[in-house]
C-alpha cells in the first residue's frame, strides 16, 4: 500500500472516531440510540485490590493459588506486585461498583485473607 493511501486512510478513520461520539448525542438522536451507545461505552475497568493474606498461604504470588482463589470469587485476579507491610496487590477487571463490593465481601470472608480494600489513592482534605 502506498504511504499516501495510508495516510488517507488514517485521516478517514481519525475524523469518523472524532465525529460519531459527537452525532450519537446530537437533538435528532432517540433514546434508544442513545442508550444503546451508553450500554456500549460501558467498559470493564482494571482495578487494583489490596490483599493481605494470612500466614497460611506461603506463597500469593502462585498462578494455581490465584486461580483457585479467582474460581471461588467468580473474578480473574492477576498478581501485580507485594507491597511493604506483607501486603499484596493483585488486579481483577470488573464492570462497575457493585461488583467491586461484591468481590471485596467475597475476599474479605475468606479465612485465608486477613483483608482486602481497593488500591486507590488517598488525600486528605
Amino acid at each position: 500500500m502506498r504511504p499516501q493511501t495510508m495516510l488517507l486512510r488514517l485521516i478517514a478513520a481519525f475524523t469518523l472516531a472524532l465525529w460519531l461520539p459527537a452525532m450519537q448525542g446530537c437533538a435528532g438522536a432517540d433514546d434508544k440510540t442513545r442508550v444503546a451507545a451508553s450500554e456500549r461505552t460501558a467498559a470493564i475497568v482494571k482495578v487494583r485490590i489490596i490483599i493481605r493474606f494470612s500466614d497460611t498461604v506461603a506463597n500469593p504470588a502462585d498462578s494455581a493459588y490465584l486461580d483457585k482463589l479467582g474460581r471461588a470469587t467468580g473474578t480473574r485476579l492477576v498478581y501485580v506486585r507485594a507491597m511493604s507491610g506483607g501486603a499484596h496487590i493483585v488486579e481483577a477487571q470488573l464492570g462497575d461498583q457493585a461488583q467491586l463490593a461484591e468481590l471485596l465481601r467475597r475476599l474479605s470472608h475468606r479465612p485465608d485473607i486477613v483483608y482486602a480494600q481497593q488500591d486507590r489513592i488517598v488525600r486528605p482534605q
